[in-house]
């Protein structure tokens, strides 16, 4: 008899242990709960889920509208830029110059079509975000309510009063029972911590998707409010010509052979500085070469290389090209290469209508190398301003001496390079250049 009451005592013992070990278990979990984010003051919320499915489906359909029109205008856009390129290679006649405006405004008009698509479909993958954030935080609240309950048994069990129940106990089954109810529960807590763990990283996402939106609506905004405004301008640039040409052909060709006489003057007043300049550039002042030093301000071809190009020597008889020129279509948003402040914003054809830089931006970078971004139909920055790589800072055009749309970018080294006065064009940007690719990533 003493033998079985011993055996019985070892055998409880055992099995408090064993239910200690499940409530260590929910004490884990009740830490892990600790360190999940949750707005104690959100309600659940009362529309029921067949009206959010309705929602959720009246948004996904009218967003794959919004994407099929969206489609539709980029074909469109696509095939008026085929033609702008057949017409800028079929040589500088006043005719082709003027189909060039039409089919750059008729491209513009169409880019204004797709900005206001691309705003309409934006709000909608943000109403429909914050449906997709609503049902995450209503689950949210329901997985909190479900661990909240566990807790509440588990304090009404209490950790002494299982050993109670071992104790008083007069059969196994009762033993039995109860610890399935804690290996029940511990799995239930488990399960609900682990639910609620990937809710919380499913409404981060969401919410960062959210504010991701949020940010494109303002660019998409901003492309809206300035493509008027370049559209504007292309349409008096066209009627400004006509004027001046009086709509014959050779008038516009002593303009043409003009304009490239005065430019190759400007190219070569800046070559006399910059050249001297480069003798002075300092390599352990600067950063080393690479990919990635600074960010592409646009993605496009590039037309010409830097240096001693063929184009440069012939179309405006120049020993040297200071930069790379990328062709994009005009309106094409512009972005910063690298953090900086704004040491210029200036507008050339003020001073000397079609040549030059045009519209440029020089931008003074932390690392010691200067950037310039020019032939800009709109600048966005003022001098003086500090932008961020990748921060929108105008839009692409063909200001100052361009023969089709392009991006001017050209890279200095910070220490030889100012902004001075030349001789016919307003303030120039003269500085020791160096090669662009030299810190870009492959394109």
């Amino acid at each position: 008899m003493k033998r079985c009451n011993q055996r019985a005592r070892i055998f409880v013992l055992i099995i408090f242990l064993i239910s200690q070990f499940f409530i260590s278990n929910f004490n884990l979990a009740v830490a892990q709960t600790t360190t999940l984010e949750f707005n104690p003051n959100f309600q659940i919320s009362t529309t029921s889920s067949s009206t959010a499915a309705a929602n959720i489906s009246a948004l996904q359909a009218q967003l794959q509208s919004k994407n099929q029109e969206l489609e539709q205008i980029n074909q469109q856009i696509e095939a008026v830029n085929q033609q702008l390129m057949i017409t800028q290679s079929a040589g500088q006649t006043l005719k082709n110059q003027i189909n060039n405006y039409n089919y750059q405004i008729n491209a513009l008009k169409l880019e204004l079509q797709a900005d206001q698509i691309s705003i309409q479909k934006i709000n909608l993958e943000i109403q429909s975000t914050k449906y997709d954030i609503d049902d995450i935080q209503n689950s949210i609240a329901l997985k909190k309510q479900a661990i909240i309950d566990i807790f509440k048994k588990l304090q009404h069990q209490g950790n002494d009063s299982l050993l109670v129940i071992l104790l008083k106990s007069s059969n196994i089954s009762d033993v039995v029972s109860e610890i399935q109810n804690l290996k029940d529960l511990d799995y239930s807590l488990k399960t609900d911590v682990a639910n609620l763990s990937s809710l919380s990283d499913s409404l981060n996402s969401k919410i960062d998707a959210l504010n991701q939106n949020q940010q494109n609506l303002q660019l998409e905004s901003e492309n809206l409010k300035y493509r008027a405004q370049i559209i504007a301008q292309q349409n008096a640039e066209k009627q400004n010509l006509l004027a001046i040409t009086k709509n014959q052909e050779s008038v516009y060709a002593n303009l043409m052979d003009q304009l490239q006489k005065k430019q190759a003057e400007i190219s070569n007043e800046v070559e006399a500085i910059d050249s001297i300049l480069r003798t002075k550039i300092d390599p352990s002042l600067l950063p080393a070469p690479g990919p990635d030093v600074l960010g592409w301000p646009v993605h496009g071809i590039i037309t010409q290389g830097y240096g001693a190009t063929h184009f440069a020597q012939t179309a405006y008889h120049s020993k040297w090209h200071p930069g790379i020129d990328i062709a994009v279509p005009i309106g094409t948003p512009v972005l910063a290469a690298q953090d900086g402040t704004v040491i210029a914003s200036e507008n050339q054809d003020l001073y000397c209508y079609h040549e030059g830089y045009g519209k440029f931006i020089v931008i003074n970078g932390t690392n010691n190398l200067t950037t310039l971004y020019a032939h800009l139909s709109v600048s966005v920055v003022t001098k003086g301003e500090f932008v961020k790589r990748g921060q929108l800072i105008g839009y692409s055009g063909r200001t100052g001496y361009a023969t089709g749309p392009h991006v001017h970018f050209g890279v200095y080294a910070e220490p030889t390079f100012y902004m001075g006065p030349s001789k016919s064009c307003g303030l120039m940007p003269y500085g020791g250049d160096l090669n662009p690719l030299s810190y870009l990533s492959t394109p």
